[in-house]
C-alpha cells in the first residue's frame, strides 16, 4: 500500500482510541502488540510504501521499544503519537505491485 503523511486532520474526534507498543525488530517490521499486527515502512522514489500483515506469535530481537497513542478516525486514516511526535497516515492507493 502507499500512504502519505498528513499534518492535520479534518475530523475532530477519533472512533477509536487505544495504547498501543511498538516493536522495531531485527527483520524490518513493526510489531503492533495490541493490533496483533506487523507493518514495514519503505520509501521509494519520494514515496512511502506500507505494508501491513495480521500477525500473532514470536517476533524477532526487538531493537527499540515505542509507547504509543494510536487514534483512529476511519479505515484509511490514524494518528499515531508520543511525547517526541504527532503525525497523522492516510492510504491512498492500495495494491501497488511490489
Amino acid at each position: 500500500m502507499e500512504i502519505i503523511k498528513k499534518k492535520h486532520c479534518s475530523s475532530n474526534s477519533p472512533i477509536e482510541q487505544q495504547n498501543v507498543t511498538a516493536l522495531w525488530c531485527s527483520d524490518g517490521w513493526c510489531y503492533i502488540l495490541e493490533k496483533k499486527i506487523r507493518r514495514k515502512f519503505q520509501y521509494i522514489n519520494k514515496k512511502i510504501i506500507y505494508k501491513c500483515e495480521d500477525w500473532e506469535g514470536i517476533i524477532p530481537i526487538p531493537l527499540y521499544v515505542e509507547n504509543l497513542e494510536w487514534n483512529t478516525y476511519s479505515s484509511s486514516l490514524w494518528q499515531e503519537k508520543s511525547k517526541e511526535f504527532s503525525e497523522f497516515y492516510e492510504i491512498v492507493q492500495t495494491n501497488l505491485s511490489n
